[in-house]
């Protein structure tokens, strides 16, 4: 059984935090609603849908999943819900705060045991100790409170729950720590639809580098390659077409809060919440992929 429990356990957020919540979720309904439209296909190729990619950015194995009660925080429109359900767990809670989230139920079965909860995960009802892994992909550099989000993924695990978490990572990621944040001041003044259209011009230098420079080299000298800043990052990209580069570079730009993560910040957040790490990746050089045990 999954339990709910009284209240909002969030606390109360002042006007500020709450217009932030706003914007946050029209911007994120935006992106995934107007922009992504992602489709079953999708998540069958080999890019950042496909079943390889979310095992890359979450590395638990998929057999660990069955039978299992397992809660996604932050699922967008279903890329991890998916996936895990492949494994036939005994039950997928999505947590997410966008509309989005009803979109998730049209990629099932009625076979699926599945639980859509639309809501601020800071305020999250699930009871504790009621889940044996809980995920959260993508996300956590975008919550407002990353510390109460780390509470909250871990609180509801049992005793020897697995988390698994992937966020952005300080490390090999000056590009976006001191030009592309700082820019937000003004990026954000921007309408969505022109930001849209703005992003496209950072994605071809993009898409032009890959093709040209990254992956060329690599091929030539894959040690040499390597000594290219952001090189790994570039290789998985060049998995993905056009579409999904210009999408990329409109999240970074777009996102109302980004956070990026020292290694000992991770670690310190899961010491905190008792969790027990067994692996830590610095996943393509721009994020942390962290799996921990629940003591």
């Amino acid at each position: 059984m999954i339990g709910f429990r009284a209240g909002n356990g969030g606390g109360d957020r002042s006007s500020g935090d709450s217009e932030k919540l706003v914007r946050t979720v029209e911007n994120w309904s935006y992106q995934w609603n107007e922009v992504l439209q992602w489709k079953t296909a999708d998540f069958e190729g080999e890019g950042f849908c496909g079943e390889k990619c979310f095992r890359a950015f979450i590395p638990i194995e998929l057999e660990a999943y069955r039978d299992k009660k397992v809660v996604i925080w932050c699922g967008g429109n279903g890329r991890e819900a998916y996936h895990v359900a492949r494994s036939s767990p005994k039950l997928i809670v999505v947590v997410e705060i966008g509309d989005e989230i009803y979109r998730i139920r049209n990629l099932f079965n009625s076979d699926v045991s599945l639980l859509l909860l639309r809501c601020d995960m800071l305020k999250n009802p699930l009871k504790k100790n009621i889940a044996d892994i809980s995920i959260c992909d993508h996300a956590l550099q975008h919550i407002s409170d990353h510390e109460k989000a780390v509470e909250m993924i871990a609180g509801i695990l049992e005793k020897n729950g697995v988390a698994g978490l992937c966020a952005y990572s300080h490390e090999h990621n000056l590009l976006m720590t001191h030009i592309v944040e700082p820019m937000k001041f003004i990026l954000h003044r921007v309408p969505l639809k022109l930001l849209r259209l703005v992003s496209s011009l950072p994605a071809l230098v993009i898409f032009f580098l890959i093709n040209f420079l990254y992956m060329p080299l690599g091929r030539f000298n894959v040690k040499l390659a390597r000594e290219i800043p952001l090189y790994d990052h570039m290789a998985f990209w060049s998995k993905c077409d056009l579409k999904f580069i210009w999408t990329a570079c409109f999240d970074l730009m777009h996102a109302p809060i980004s956070y990026h993560f020292k290694k000992e910040e991770i670690e310190a957040l899961a010491a905190s919440n008792q969790l027990e790490i067994r692996k830590l990746i610095n996943t393509h050089g721009t994020t942390w992929s962290l799996i921990a045990v629940r003591k």
